[in-house]
Formats: C-alpha cells, sequence, structure tokens
C-alpha cells in the first residue's frame, strides 16, 4: 500500500499515531503542514473499517473542498477497495445523492454539506464508528460547532475521535470537554521542520513588487512558485502582469467557480504552469510533492497563516525556500527575522515555456472515463507517444491532460471529431 504512494516507510508521527491508536479512542493529533498527517490518520482509520460491511463506518470531516479532494486522492491511490464520497459545497448535490444510495464506507466532507446530507437522512449514520476532524481549528472558525455537536450526538456507534491540526487549539470544542483525550503533539518539532526551508526576502524600490516579483521568478526560471497575494483582485492583478509580460501561471481564488479552480490546480500540478497566484486558499489542502519555492507577496495576517503557506514547500522531508517580498518601507514580521537578503542576477529573461500544455476534455468519471481510456485515445487517435502524455487528473464531468507541447501540434484536428468511448466530447487547450 505504501508503495501506491511512493513511500518507502512510515514517518516519525505516522508511526506513533498508529500505535496510539491501538491504545485510545480518542486522539489529538498537533503536527507541522507537511509532516504526512492525512495518511497518519487514514491509516488506523483503515484498521477499524469492516471491509466486509457494506455501510458508512467512518466520516473525515474537513473546511475545504480542496482537503476533501486532497483526502480522496490519498484515498484513492491507496486502493483499499472500499467505496468512498468527497461531498462538499459547489459539487453537484444530484450526483452527491446518487452516491449515497448505495453507502459509502468512508465519506469525506465540508461541515456544510455534511450537516445538510445528515439533516436529510440521506447518510445512514447507525454504524458510524470513527470521526476524524482534520484542520478542526479552522473547522471551529467556520461557525459550525452547534451543528457540528448535534449531528455527532446522533451517531450511536460512535466510538473513536481523531482531532487533527498544525496549529495548537486555543479553546476546545464544547462536545469534546468531557472525554478523554489522548494528545499527540509534534508542534515541537517544528524548528526541526523549519531547518528544512531557507526564509530569504527580496526589497523592492519603492513599492513596485509586481516587476520584484517578475524579476525573482526570471531568475527561478522554470522551477515552480506559490505566490500568496491576501486579496482575491491582487491575485487576478498579479496574474495579469506576469501574464502580459510573457510568463505562464495560473490563479487561484474563492471567487472562482469550481470548474475553473479546478483547472487552475490541475495546470499548476500537472506543469502547465510554472507560477500559481492564489490567495490563503491555497494555503491548506493543497499537496503539491516537490515544490522549490513559496512567495510572500504580502504577509500572512498572523503566524499561523503564515505556517500554513510555508508549509506548502519543504513537504516529506523535501527541502523548499521561502522569500518574502518587501516595499521599502516594510519590515520582516517578528516570526521570520532570521530571514536572509537574496540578490537578484542583472541579466535576467522570461523563462521558456512549460514543456507540459493541459488538453480539457469535456468527460470524466461520470461519464465513465478512466485514465487509462484517455491515454489509449490519445496514443490511437492522437497519434501521440506515451512519454508525450504526462499527468491525467480526471474529474467528475471533465479531465485534464498534460500533454507534451511540441507534440501537441497538430492534435486537435486529428481528435477533434473522434470519440472516447463512444462519448462525444468536447477537447480544447487551456491557456499558456
Amino acid at each position: 500500500m505504501l508503495a501506491l504512494l511512493d513511500i518507502s516507510e512510515l514517518n516519525e508521527i505516522q508511526i506513533a499515531t498508529l500505535q496510539a491508536a491501538e491504545a485510545y479512542s480518542n486522539i489529538v493529533l498537533l503536527a507541522a503542514t507537511g509532516s504526512g498527517k492525512t495518511l497518519a490518520y487514514l491509516l488506523p482509520l483503515l484498521k477499524k473499517i469492516e471491509k466486509k460491511a457494506a455501510c458508512t463506518q467512518a466520516v473525515v470531516v474537513v473546511p475545504t473542498r480542496e482537503l476533501a479532494l486532497q483526502v480522496a486522492n490519498v484515498l484513492g491511490k491507496m486502493k483499499t477497495g472500499l467505496k468512498m464520497l468527497a461531498c462538499y459545497g459547489g459539487h453537484d448535490i444530484v450526483s452527491e445523492y446518487n452516491s449515497l444510495t448505495e453507502a459509502p464506507v468512508i465519506i469525506i466532507g465540508t461541515p456544510g454539506r455534511l450537516i445538510d446530507h445528515m439533516h436529510n437522512g440521506r447518510i445512514d449514520v447507525q454504524n458510524i464508528h470513527s470521526l476524524v476532524m482534520d484542520e478542526f481549528d479552522k473547522l471551529l472558525d467556520l461557525g459550525f460547532e452547534e451543528q457540528l455537536e448535534a449531528k455527532i450526538e446522533e451517531l450511536p456507534q460512535m466510538r473513536n475521535k481523531m482531532l487533527v491540526s498544525a496549529t495548537a487549539l486555543s479553546k476546545w470544542p464544547h462536545f469534546l470537554s468531557d472525554i478523554n483525550l489522548y494528545t499527540l503533539d509534534f508542534l515541537d518539532t517544528q524548528a526541526k521542520v523549519n531547518q528544512q526551508i531557507k526564509l530569504c526576502y527580496l526589497k523592492a524600490s519603492g513599492s513596485d513588487k509586481k516587476h520584484l516579483l517578475l524579476n525573482l521568478l526570471c531568475q527561478i526560471g522554470e522551477q515552480q512558485s506559490i505566490v500568496f497575494c491576501n486579496h482575491r483582485e491582487d491575485v487576478e492583478s498579479v496574474y495579469e502582469f506576469l501574464t502580459e509580460k510573457g510568463l505562464v501561471c495560473s490563479f487561484y481564488h474563492g471567487g472562482l467557480d469550481q470548474h475553473f479552480r479546478e483547472s487552475a490546480i490541475s495546470r499548476f500540478i500537472n506543469g502547465s504552469a510554472h507560477t500559481l497566484i492564489s490567495t490563503d486558499l491555497a494555503g491548506r489542502g493543497l499537496d503539491i510533492q516537490g515544490l522549490p519555492y513559496v512567495i510572500h507577496y504580502h504577509f500572512a495576517g498572523t503566524e499561523e497563516i503564515f505556517i500554513h503557506r510555508s508549509g506548502r514547500t519543504a513537504r516529506q522531508n523535501e527541502e523548499g525556500t521561502v522569500i518574502f517580498l518587501l516595499r521599502d518601507n516594510e519590515y520582516l514580521p517578528a516570526y521570520a527575522k532570521q530571514a536572509e537578503e537574496m540578490t537578484l542576477s542583472k541579466d535576467l529573461k522570461i523563462p521558456d515555456l512549460p514543456r507540459w500544455i493541459t488538453l480539457s476534455i469535456d468527460g470524466g468519471k461520470k461519464d465513465k472515463l478512466n485514465k487509462v481510456d484517455i491515454l489509449g485515445f490519445l496514443i490511437q487517435k492522437g497519434q501521440m507517444k506515451k512519454e508525450s502524455v504526462g499527468i491525467i487528473d480526471v474529474k467528475d464531468r471533465i479531465s485534464y491532460v498534460a500533454v507534451d507541447r511540441l507534440e501537441s501540434k497538430g492534435l486537435m484536428s486529428r481528435i477533434k471529431d473522434e470519440k472516447i468511448k463512444k462519448l462525444n466530447v468536447r477537447f480544447r487547450f487551456l491557456n499558456g
């Protein structure tokens, strides 16, 4: 199972959580972002599942749709054979109704959508014995505490609870005040985690951060980075500026519709975009292996947000660099005083275009399409070499495929009138 996740062995946090789950029913896991928390709670959760019982047995509550999809993706890679469902706001609720007619063994969902399904009796709660609340600090901030408490009290078989967070909790939910909680606190190893992150800063001449960012990205070249801004309008403004200068970027914030958000992340993960410009929405729930750079265009509002943002790099014992951009009248926050000033080269040029470009296909899981179907189609009908097809991301009703930019020339003319598994679908290349 670990080999399917490209992991050779469990880390300290995952081993400790597995051991604790053998002895304790109610656990709090505090560990830094990027330390492998998702697998740490999924492994003991799976051990408690009765595979022969075709009923809902476990619920994982998460604050965002992105984290719901990430957890579902990890579970999918583990090939457990268990039916699961990710449900979240913005997702087609009718397809969720249909998926719930045959009870998923594990449900991952955002609180609003889960509460709605439970309230309307679409989730059979009679056999749910395990609950995980991932990023529970954020869950409490969303204001669902009372509703969650009410629904948890309606679970007659509930006996295992795990609360997971990258930050210590200043207050406890009321429904946990009268139970014994065993705490695994790995936050004191934060310094160890941070040793893998190099903190740097650049200072602008005056207030021109956009040109400073442009020069930085030119120096980074074809290596990927996430740029964090504090406001949606700044995200789009920075994106437009960089795009006009010839950089290939995608942008991401909560004001975008679901399909646009999915395509933005898919383009970044599959290498079709060098840079992702985002609000703090990308600070949680995105697990991008090997990301070398996180850039703070604006300072994080709190140290906690800074930790989540910066945790997108240096994941799973990798190294990473976090860079602050400062106007001439700005100074580093207290939590980043150890950052070192970096210098930029004088002879900078716009990076070459990414190797990959993303092909969008208007068909997905609900149309019975899978990665093998799409790869076979592109090889047979598109006359593509297997090594010229990169990451394939199949969503419910749409799929995103990274194809080699040079090999993509002429591809559209070869496939535009073709069908995949007798399906008439629309093909298009996304910007970049």
